[in-house]
């Protein structure tokens, strides 16, 4: 059950969606922090919380003085791709599930550089593995932007920017020695398959490279730091949100993690920085602070609403067409009804009659399959992607059509192949409901 949102975050949802209803304006005034407090019924101290929130996700910026008000800002890809990775960071998926949704959008990128680049493509692929790129340029992101998807130019370097957190790697580190021949000579392999269009090569040679990436990070795991940030130049408050997602990380939601007083005293830290830090994991929903003579910081499941609805926003205001959102989905979600194949415990837990979500719903039941597959971070991506295809102009989220009979019918062949346990079917099921009546259709209701 997802937590209630508090009423900065109400403010800041209503501001976006006035941004979204206007065009996304960038550049326009949206009117001074008095003008925003009378047309929003709030105090000043929340009106600030909200505008931080729209600061953080970089919708909007506060200019003070004479002329100054609420800014509408341009969003940029960078800025969304670190929002979304800290809450991948901070919510702790797993090395295994971040490489597992790693392999399936790189393969699906290259496979499609291979069909669509461009000779400028070709020049700037082969002349990046000329000598050890930094690490924040892999292969993997040139054939991303490559692959003509905006959709995966986006989620691509978002999820390598987890792995370099993961890593413990600054911005612009490169590797030497041996590990930084056997990476170039891996991407020289990848670029020559994908220049030739030999697909089959190409997705043998990605796999190789990402299951190499996986064992070097896992044998250095032991001795590394991860970072909230990819930069050498941290904010005490991010460092203090690190070290606390760490400890929540150890415990249970709604367990107890201290009062302000007992934080400040264990973390050796003043107020403000303190309470920045807070913001920040409230906003990624891994805590809660809970007001009154019994009050402090709890900790609690993370929350993925926020950043769902930060990248579906992000992929509405690009434009990301239906087109390129059903690309990406059939790569996660047909994987994810095979592995829910896979796993006998499902299989067992349908035959006896696990509850199904609503049959009305196509939103609810493709959602439904990825939380199967155990992989959060796949749900996550799968909710977002159908978010952004379900945004209205106005920014909120329409609703999606009854399913037809023929879409509840398919759903239901799906869940049937789930529960014998047939990967190859429940793959082959699922890929012909999202091409006759699936992701298409969700994102063609929308329009």
């Amino acid at each position: 059950m997802e937590r209630p949102l508090k009423l900065a975050e109400q403010v800041a949802t209503a501001i976006k969606n006035d941004v979204v209803a206007r065009g996304w304006p960038v550049g326009a005034n949206l009117g001074s922090e008095a003008v925003l407090i009378a047309k929003y019924g709030v105090s000043r101290a929340t009106l600030r919380e909200a505008v931080g929130i729209l600061e953080h996700t970089q919708l909007a910026s506060m200019h003070r003085g004479r002329g100054g008000g609420l800014t509408v800002r341009q969003p940029a890809a960078h800025v969304v791709a670190r929002t979304v990775a800290a809450h991948i960071h901070l919510a702790g998926i797993s090395m295994d599930d971040l490489f597992d949704v790693r392999i399936h959008l790189q393969v699906l990128a290259a496979q499609l550089a291979a069909a669509r680049m461009t000779e400028a493509d070709v020049a700037s692929l082969r002349a990046l593995v000329q000598g050890p790129p930094p690490l924040d340029e892999h292969i993997e992101v040139a054939l991303g932007r490559a692959s003509g998807n905006p959709a995966l130019a986006l989620l691509i370097p978002t999820l390598t920017r987890v792995t370099g957190m993961r890593a413990g790697a600054p911005q612009g580190a490169k590797l030497d020695g041996r590990s930084a021949k056997s990476r170039l000579e891996a991407w020289r392999r990848i670029v020559d398959a994908t220049v030739a269009g030999d697909t089959a090569a190409l997705e043998r040679r990605m796999r190789r490279s990402l299951d190499a990436e996986r064992s070097w990070l896992e044998a250095r795991s032991a001795s590394i730091v991860p970072k909230l940030q990819d930069s050498e130049s941290g904010k005490v408050s991010e460092r203090i949100a690190e070290e606390l997602a760490a400890e929540v990380r150890q415990r249970q939601p709604g367990e107890f993690l201290g009062n302000e007083a007992e934080l400040l005293q264990r973390l050796g830290v003043t107020r403000a920085p303190l309470r920045q830090a807070i913001r920040i994991l409230e906003h990624h929903g891994v805590v809660r602070m809970r007001e009154g003579s019994t009050g402090g910081l709890m900790a609690c499941a993370a929350n993925p609403s926020e950043i769902v609805d930060a990248l579906a926003l992000y992929l509405h205001y690009i434009d990301a067409d239906i087109h390129a959102i059903a690309e990406i989905r059939g790569a996660l979600e047909v994987e994810a009804a095979g592995t829910a194949a896979g796993r006998p415990d499902i299989a067992v837990l349908l035959r006896e009659g696990l509850p199904t979500p609503n049959e009305g719903s196509p939103t609810a039941f493709h959602t439904w399959v990825a939380q199967l597959a155990g992989n959060p971070l796949t749900t996550l991506l799968v909710r977002a992607l159908i978010g952004a295809t379900a945004l209205k102009p106005d920014g909120t989220s329409g609703a999606t059509p009854p399913a037809s009979e023929e879409t509840t019918e398919s759903h239901r062949r799906v869940l049937e192949a789930i529960a014998e346990g047939d990967v190859s079917l429940a793959r082959h099921r699922m890929r012909r409901d999202l091409a006759g009546c699936g992701a298409g259709k969700i994102a063609r209701s929308s329009s």
